[in-house]
């Protein structure tokens, strides 16, 4: 737990987290870039529902292998890994991002990065347990991949805004919760091997949170392309 080692250590846990989740977000933001500045690969992306189906597959794919394996992985393994996401990522939303205009990207992208500091901030310096929390907010989240799966067929606007707001209040509840949950980690790994793994593992976590968050905002409050 966080009171057996010093804040020293504990703020360069978080130093290397942090440090992969940004360098994961500049890889998603170049990936995005490239695709949108690229004709060609963005046409095969929005043309054939395989790649971004196949995108997608592999994205999870990703997530699955570093969560349940992360243990057994080696260190460079597990960071390339979590760049790779990163970069496929970045192709996927740029899709997204597409539909609206740049300067509603950019305040929203703002907004999530502002909420992301606060709710990290809090998740690191609360003395309040937040495990309760998990369980809820898994509810919430198996609760919004099935309705949006069902709204893929149903394209409902109004079940859209309710799933957005849905996602803003569970994304927001997991930053912190997550912060919280790596924190406890380090009592894990500091020290060892593992130490790699584990920052990697807990960047994917808030990296989610922050997409997703973001995702849940741009529907809510991006502007749309006319």
């Amino acid at each position: 737990m966080e009171h057996e080692h010093n804040l020293s250590d504990v703020n360069d846990f978080f130093m290397k987290v942090y440090m992969w989740m940004f360098v994961g977000m500049i890889i998603s933001g170049t990936a995005a870039f490239a695709l949108l500045s690229v004709p060609e690969l963005l046409n095969l992306v929005l043309g054939t529902s395989g790649v971004f189906i196949g995108l997608l597959i592999f994205e999870l794919a990703l997530v699955f292998g570093l969560s349940f394996f992360i243990n057994k992985l080696p260190p460079a393994v597990a960071a390339f890994m979590f760049l790779v996401y990163c970069a496929a990522t970045g192709l996927t939303i740029s899709v997204v991002i597409l539909v609206y205009t740049m300067a509603s990207v950019a305040m929203v992208f703002f907004i999530t990065a502002s909420i992301f500091a606060m709710l990290s901030i809090y998740g690191y310096v609360t003395k309040k347990d937040l495990t309760s929390l998990g369980a809820i907010l898994f509810v919430g989240l198996i609760g919004i991949v099935i309705s949006g799966l069902i709204n893929l067929w149903l394209r409902n606007s109004l079940m859209e805004v309710v799933i957005s707001i849905i996602g803003v209040i569970v994304f927001t509840g997991l930053i912190a919760y997550d912060t919280q949950k790596i924190k406890k980690r380090l009592s894990k790994a500091h020290g060892t091997r593992m130490e790699t793994n584990y920052a990697v593992v807990g960047a994917l976590s808030l990296y989610l949170d922050f997409i997703n968050l973001f995702l849940s905002l741009l529907r809510l409050l991006g502007r749309r392309r006319s």
